[in-house]
């Protein structure tokens, strides 16, 4: 699985490009969530997001880690409106859970909604500035 290629962004593509396509692809493929937060687990980390491209790219890690991912150089204000998203996407749709007696989705939306916690969480450690708190 390529997560690149699922989300449609070039490998090189910073944190606000990863975002904004998977909020795409989750408004137009909705059956595919689940995959495409997978993605987005791995590609907003950056310790992750190394390790996956050493594999992916079969590229020496100890030679990534000197070309690794530095999110500090973000506009950490064009965060904040895909936290807002992220966290009102969750509830909404952790909210489907209710609507089905099915208890393997029920499990896999609860494993789901720790994941984007997670992401939403480690999304909020990129922004320093006060102010933006």
């Amino acid at each position: 699985m390529n997560y690149y290629r699922l989300l449609s962004i070039p490998p090189n593509a910073n944190i606000l490009e990863v975002l904004r396509q998977y909020q795409i692809k989750c408004l137009n493929n909705p059956q595919n969530i689940f995959l495409y937060t997978m993605g987005l687990q791995i590609l907003t980390d950056p310790h992750k997001r190394m390790f996956y491209d050493a594999s992916l790219f079969k590229i020496n890690v100890l030679a990534l880690i000197s070309s690794h991912y530095d999110y500090n150089y973000i506009e950490e204000w064009e965060l904040i409106p895909f936290i807002e998203w992220l966290n009102n996407f969750k509830d909404f749709f952790y909210d489907t859970k209710y609507f089905t007696n099915d208890i393997k989705y029920n499990k896999l939306m609860e494993k789901w909604y720790d994941i984007i916690e997670q992401i939403i969480e480690q999304l909020k450690s990129y922004i320093k500035t006060f102010y933006l708190t």
